[in-house]
């Protein structure tokens, strides 16, 4: 029941617990991402191999220091009342973060999972993996080949190509349910197809929570996601460069019951007003039954009709303020900071008083209730990256509950 680091130093401590170490059920669920450990290929090949037809769940990497601690458990009824607050760190804070510690993995890490013709990967439910800098796509994918029981996946910061993934993940992943992928980079993925998304509908039928962050998509990739994921309850396209919102407009004509819990539309650079204010039209009438958040926060505010550049830091002011008090169950998460650099600087200072500061505009009325922590994004790792533990020679666990029903840990 011991974390992987602290069943690593029971094991080097006596030659009993040592013995005891070595069974591979205490490898069913191995995560090797504290960026305060120093691994290699080599402690990761020992441990899976330990862990045999057992292994479960696989998370390797350097996870960001924003999304390190954070619990989030895939259950959504939990999701809708408890969300991701992503509010306290952006995007570029979480890029320097995560570059200033190395990776000793590289993409031969997952070789393990592909021997024996897939024995181990074929029964891997969760796979994780942060920021390994030498990871390619052809390899990730041959993993993925073997991995027929995926039920949780996770990229964040892999230079890898989202198409090839999704391709992957509907050939050999039907059983495929939460789906987390994060660009390395805003918006300089434009792999995507539209065939490659009815790929993954026709694929992966069952997915319930689907994160695409940083990523070009259009409305019409996102409608043909939308329309084929009829048990979607999370969707969280943070960054998406190229919505508009337009898509929002089927989700009040759907034809179906639509299951949605969960919808996260931050810093989406040209989402328009005008969509945004449709959609909270529906809302108010009563549509979207299930909604339980809602976050359209902009830090460079939403696109005015027709013209990115043009912003508006004040919008849909009474539709949200009608959903406070008409919809109190959806938490709405709308705040537009005031930036300068767009213009109106005179009027921006008179309006504070002559403050020289940023204010967030939000009309949120009560603070997001956390039943997890969330790491600091203005923060650095806390342990000298030279001063990391070598795994070498002892071996790891990590005790997690793994049944149906069960929480799981995403980023």
């Amino acid at each position: 029941m011991l974390d992987t680091r602290s069943v690593c130093r029971a094991a080097a401590t006596c030659s009993m617990f040592n013995k005891c170490a070595m069974d591979s059920l205490c490898y069913q669920y191995i995560d090797l991402t504290s960026a305060e450990t120093k691994v290699n290929n080599s402690v990761v090949f020992a441990m899976v191999q330990r862990a045999a037809k057992n292994l479960q769940s696989l998370k390797l990497g350097i996870q960001p220091v924003a999304l390190r601690g954070t619990r989030f458990c895939q259950s959504m009824v939990f999701a809708a009342h408890n969300p991701v607050d992503t509010s306290s760190f952006s995007w570029h804070d979480r890029r320097s973060e995560q570059e200033k510690m190395p990776c000793f993995l590289t993409r031969s890490c997952l070789l393990p999972l592909t021997l024996g013709n897939g024995a181990i990967g074929g029964l891997l439910r969760q796979l994780h993996l942060y920021n390994i800098d030498a990871m390619d796509t052809t390899t990730l994918c041959t993993a993925l080949s073997v991995c027929r029981s995926l039920f949780d996946f996770a990229v964040v910061g892999l230079n890898v190509n989202l198409k090839q993934t999704l391709k992957s993940l509907s050939s050999f992943c039907p059983c495929l349910e939460h789906l987390f992928f994060e660009s390395s980079g805003i918006g300089g993925d434009e792999s995507l197809k539209s065939s490659t998304c009815f790929d993954i509908v026709n694929g992966c039928p069952l997915l319930s929570s689907l994160t695409l962050r940083g990523f070009k998509l259009n409305d019409h990739k996102v409608q043909i996601l939308l329309k084929g994921f009829q048990h979607l309850k999370l969707i969280d396209f943070t960054s998406a460069y190229t919505l508009t919102g337009i898509f929002l407009r089927s989700l009040s004509n759907c034809g179906y019951d639509l299951r949605l819990e969960v919808l996260i539309l931050r810093d989406c650079v040209h989402l328009r007003e005008v969509e945004v204010d449709k959609f909270l039209s529906v809302i108010l009438q009563g549509e979207c039954k299930n909604l339980r958040y809602l976050d359209i926060s902009n830090k460079d505010g939403l696109a005015t009709a027709g013209d990115c550049f043009e912003r508006s830091y004040n919008p849909s002011h009474v539709s949200i303020e009608r959903v406070f008090t008409e919809r109190p169950e959806v938490h709405l998460v709308a705040e537009f900071p005031i930036d300068k650099s767009f213009g109106d600087l005179e009027e921006a200072i008179d309006g504070q008083g002559g403050s020289n500061d940023s204010t967030p505009y939000t009309l949120s009325p009560m603070s997001l209730e956390k039943s997890f922590s969330m790491g600091s994004s203005d923060g650095s790792y806390n342990s000298d990256p030279d001063s990391g533990e070598d795994l070498q020679d002892i071996g790891c666990t990590f005790y997690e509950e793994f049944s149906d029903g069960a929480e799981y840990f995403m980023p």
